[in-house]
């Protein structure tokens, strides 16, 4: 059975002065997207494991160090310039679109209320461009993708019947449409627009903010500090809860697809790309594999059955073993069978490990519920 596979897509709402003018958000965000390390962000390749790569501690079976050669080696330094360059937002107003979300328009309507600035990322689901509301110069994100790869729902609501854009269907079901409030799973879309060949998504770009990934990049060599560890996950596992309350599972939980928000005292962590997004119900079990291969569940490779649960939680599991050892976890068809549990490259206090167990448990059956996660003693505020 074929893997279905896609690269990763964009993502505390950031302050800004209406007045400011589009010539001056040009040219900040030109000199800041210019910077190598932005720009390579999302084109860049998974790391692989390398000879060449040293390792903090020694590597055991399944696990392979992510080096400073592929995660970067710039410190913290990334994070205090974006900061730096939003500084001057701080005390203005928050802006927010109350748009509907609209059928099929015109490119002249998309270009007269949004302006395009830089490109963020080009794959093979299409091309995302950072950009601004032309009105008030609320950052966004503008992401193109080819209609041939869309899939349209119809949506029924005050007795009309709307045929939407998958990905803005489900943005919609975790209450991130052009009319709620801030949701707490994933920035807010604020419009989509029929190009013809394209579909166009406009969505709110809090800033400053970068995906996890290169959250992880500016942690090297120290890495996150467990207490910022501890709300990221936390803020993760509170969104997936939300989720699936709503029926829906995002099914491509990783790095990538998720954004920090790092405006704050502390970080904000909430999900992006509902590309490989589903309905489900309570205990339905899925065939068919979509996703990216390295976070696939152990289930998969040897039954090639699963179920929403236990793949949200193996996924949050890799993320938050990313996130401790700095590491991907390599689980593949060939290690997952002779492998009885996920080796740690280095201990890890009881609360702390005892979490991470529950969470990468090889058997879907022991693994963790998310309100077990939720309500774990590590988890809780100090």
């Amino acid at each position: 059975m074929t893997i279905k596979t896609r690269p990763s897509g964009p993502a505390k709402r950031r302050k800004i002065r209406a007045c400011r003018s589009c010539a001056a958000v040009n040219g900040l965000d030109q000199e800041k997207h210019q910077s190598p390390k932005f720009l390579k962000s999302k084109s860049r390749k998974r790391p692989e494991t390398s000879s060449a790569d040293s390792d903090p501690v020694p590597r055991p079976s399944g696990v392979s160090h992510v080096s400073q050669r592929s995660l970067g080696t710039e410190g913290h330094s990334g994070k205090r310039k974006r900061e730096e360059e939003d500084e001057t937002e701080k005390d203005s107003k928050k802006s927010r679109s109350k748009s509907p979300i609209r059928g099929p328009t015109e490119q002249p309507t998309l270009n007269s209320k949004y302006l395009t600035l830089q490109p963020l990322c080009n794959g093979g689901f299409g091309r995302i461009w950072s950009g601004v509301r032309r009105c008030d110069n609320l950052p966004v994100v503008i992401k193109y993708i080819d209609k041939v790869k869309v899939t349209f729902i119809e949506m029924e609501g005050d007795g009309i019947s709307t045929r939407l854009p998958e990905e803005v269907y489900f943005l919609r079901r975790v209450g991130a449409g052009p009319d709620d409030d801030d949701s707490s799973v994933t920035p807010q879309v604020l419009d989509w627009y029929d190009l013809g060949p394209e579909v166009a998504l406009v969505l709110e770009k809090p800033s400053p903010c970068m995906d996890l990934f290169d959250y992880l990049q500016d942690s090297l060599p120290a890495g996150v500090p467990v207490s910022e560890t501890k709300i990221i996950f936390r803020h993760l596992v509170d969104a997936a809860i939300e989720m699936e309350a709503k029926g829906v599972f995002h099914r491509d939980i990783k790095p990538e697809n998720i954004l920090i928000e790092t405006g704050g005292e502390m970080p904000r962590a909430r999900y992006i790309d509902f590309g490989w997004a589903i309905n489900f119900t309570p205990g339905q079990t899925f065939d068919e594999q979509y996703g990216t291969p390295q976070y696939l569940a152990p289930e998969w490779y040897r039954d090639r059955r699963y179920t929403s649960a236990s793949v949200t939680a193996w996924q949050l599991g890799v993320v938050l073993f990313m996130m401790l050892f700095n590491m991907h976890l390599n689980i593949n068809e060939d290690t997952i069978a002779s492998m009885r549990e996920v080796p740690f490259p280095k201990p890890l206090p009881e609360e702390c490990r005892d979490l991470l167990r529950g969470c990468l448990a090889l058997n879907p059956k022991k693994r963790l519920s998310l309100q077990e996660m939720r309500d774990h003693p590590w988890l809780k505020p100090n």
